[in-house]
């Protein structure tokens, strides 16, 4: 006897989102990092900034007012600059993975006893239960972890019985894992 269940739904805005967020979560080590990486990065630029001012208003010969000041904002101003920049670049990237969830598309999940199979526009994901980490309710829906890849089912992507939906696909990793 084989069980199947399969779900169908159209991925909205915050579905997409919620995707996004859980397709590759980093770990907490990873976002420690990230944060340590933006203060570097911020620093340098300070220092380069500030550098830039004294050999600026020194060979320039400004003064030293500006001896004094120059310096103070070329480093604010790298800083900010640095901010705009990175801001820029990660929206620019959150936007290209958002355009991969084309929100109004529509989603299908497969599971069995073999495992799991997601269809999308732009992909075709298979993976037995072997390969599946976690099986997990959220407040978003259920979260489905292999490795390091998470896929997010939103609670309406669940059907008209979310709750028993979620039992059935955890009763069915934790027979077959």
């Amino acid at each position: 006897m084989t069980d199947t269940l399969a779900l169908n739904y159209a991925v909205d805005d915050a579905s997409a989102r919620d995707m996004l967020d859980g397709m590759m979560p980093a770990p907490a080590a990873m976002q420690r990092l990230s944060k340590a990486a933006s203060i570097s990065l911020s620093a340098i630029a300070m220092i380069i900034g500030m550098l830039t001012g004294f050999v600026i208003s020194f060979y320039v010969g400004l003064g030293e007012v500006a001896f004094s000041i120059l310096p103070i904002g070329l480093g604010i101003g790298c800083v900010v600059a640095c901010y705009v920049w990175a801001r820029r670049v990660n929206k620019q990237v959150r936007q290209s993975q958002m355009d991969l969830m084309r929100p109004g598309s529509p989603v299908s999940y497969t599971f069995d006893n073999s495992g799991l199979h997601l269809t999308t526009w732009y992909q075709n994901w298979q993976t037995s239960w072997a390969g599946v980490t976690e099986v997990r309710t959220s407040d978003k829906g259920l979260v489905i972890m292999c490795g390091l890849v998470g896929f997010v089912i939103p609670r309406a992507g669940l059907g008209d019985h979310p709750d028993e939906t979620s039992t059935q696909i955890t009763n069915l990793w934790t027979q077959h894992k």
